[in-house]
């Protein structure tokens, strides 16, 4: 809903209430987790720092602080490994006499 997306007009609603927030809250992030979906990846944390600090209480349980650690893992493990493996073929990068688990081991050496 705030967060524009590249080439948006300065005129929508999401373009102003972005501006909106970067300029009227005290603390302003927004993240976009890939492995979540381009509609639902999207994640704003805005707020104002007007609360009393024995009324904070914390914003991530700890299950849901490993599920965004491992995520964020697996798509490295995506991004350095298999996504490299969708380039490999047979004619350029093993034959014969080198099998595919050698080429997987090499490339799990390398990461």
């Amino acid at each position: 809903e705030s967060i524009p997306r590249p080439g948006a007009d300065p005129d929508s609603p999401e373009f102003k209430k972005m501006v909106e927030l970067c300029s009227e809250r005290y603390y302003v992030e927004f993240f976009w987790f890939p492995s979540h979906g381009e509609e639902a990846g999207y994640w704003e944390n805005c707020w104002n720092n007007d609360g009393s600090a024995e009324d904070a209480i914390d914003i991530n349980l700890g299950l849901d602080d490993k599920y965004q650690v491992s995520s964020t893992y697996l798509f490295e493990v995506i991004m350095k490994v298999l996504q490299p493996l969708t380039m490999m073929t047979r004619d350029e990068h093993y034959d014969d006499e080198t099998s595919m688990e050698e080429c997987l081991k090499y490339l799990f050496s390398k990461t």
